[in-house]
C-alpha cells in the first residue's frame, strides 16, 4: 500500500523508536486503525494517527511489540487537554474528542514532549 510506504518513510527517529504522526482530513477511524495495524507489525514503531471530520477528531495509537510503551497512556495524555477519551490496551488504543476551529492545525504540537517526558525510551530486543 502506497500510504503505508509514505508513513514508514516519514518516521521521526527518537532514540531507538521510529515515531509516525499524521493528521488526516479524509480517513475514518477504521481506516486509521488499519494503517496503524499495518505499521505496528514492523519492528521499532510508535504510530499516532488522527482523522478530523469537521470538529470531531479520532485518534489511534499503536506500537510494535518490541516497544515497551503504553499506547493507552499516550492516547489519554494526547487527548487530555481536549477533554477527549478513549480506551484500548498497551499495544493499540483508540479515542476521540471535539476540537475548536483553531486546535486542529497544532494537534501534534506537544506529542514528542508527551512521549519523551512520560516514558523511558528504550527498545527491548
Amino acid at each position: 500500500m502506497i500510504e503505508r510506504t509514505h508513513l514508514l518513510e516519514s518516521a521521526l527517529q527518537i532514540d531507538n523508536i521510529k515515531v509516525i504522526m499524521k493528521l488526516y482530513l479524509d480517513k475514518s477511524p477504521e481506516d486509521l486503525r488499519k494503517l496503524v495495524n499495518m505499521i505496528r507489525s514492523e519492528t521499532g514503531f510508535l504510530v499516532i494517527l488522527a482523522g478530523l471530520d469537521g470538529k470531531k477528531l479520532s485518534l489511534v495509537v499503536g506500537r510494535s511489540q518490541d516497544i515497551q510503551m503504553d499506547s493507552r497512556k499516550i492516547l489519554n495524555l494526547q487527548l487530555k487537554k481536549y477533554n477527549g477519551r478513549g480506551g484500548g490496551d498497551h499495544q493499540l488504543a483508540q479515542g476521540g474528542c471535539n476540537l475548536t476551529d483553531d486546535q486542529g492545525g497544532n494537534f501534534f504540537s506537544d506529542t514528542i514532549e508527551i512521549i519523551q517526558g512520560n516514558f523511558q525510551i528504550e527498545n527491548t530486543k
